[in-house]
């Protein structure tokens, strides 16, 4: 049987990410998408040699299980867009010319200031995020 999941990777100390990603969890999609913070110990499991932490804090990961695509950043956000009916019209101004390179500038500077825009949980660090 195929894997059609989509996994979001996301930083689970950030309060934008993980409130953003309980609201996508709400959303109808045409897709089964499951979230899993950065620090949980089963994305070490789902990532390829070669990811480091340093690169998935920089930005959030999709991971597309009917083909292993791993999709990052502002393309990541889309990508799960496509998902959403409620999104689908957003997604596709995407490719307006000029919108991904906006989107992916706009995205880079929020998620390097996004502790200082939006402020740092601990949930992560309470143990929320690990598999008991």
């Amino acid at each position: 049987m195929k894997d059609n999941r989509l996994i979001i990777i996301y930083d689970g100390h950030c309060v934008l990410c993980t409130r953003t990603v309980a609201r996508l969890m709400k959303l109808r999609t045409n897709s089964v998408i499951e979230s899993i913070p950065l620090q949980d110990e089963r994305t070490i499991k789902l990532i390829p040699n070669g990811y480091g932490q340093d690169q998935l804090n920089k930005e959030i990961h999709v991971i597309d299980m009917s083909n292993g695509h791993i999709v990052r950043g502002a393309d990541a956000v889309v990508y799960v867009m496509t998902r959403l009916p409620s999104f689908r019209l957003v997604s596709v101004m995407y490719r307006i010319p000029g919108m991904k390179w906006l989107a992916s500038h706009i995205y880079r500077w929020i998620a390097k200031h996004r502790y200082e825009l939006f402020g740092k949980t601990d949930e992560c660090d309470s143990g929320h995020c690990r598999i008991k």
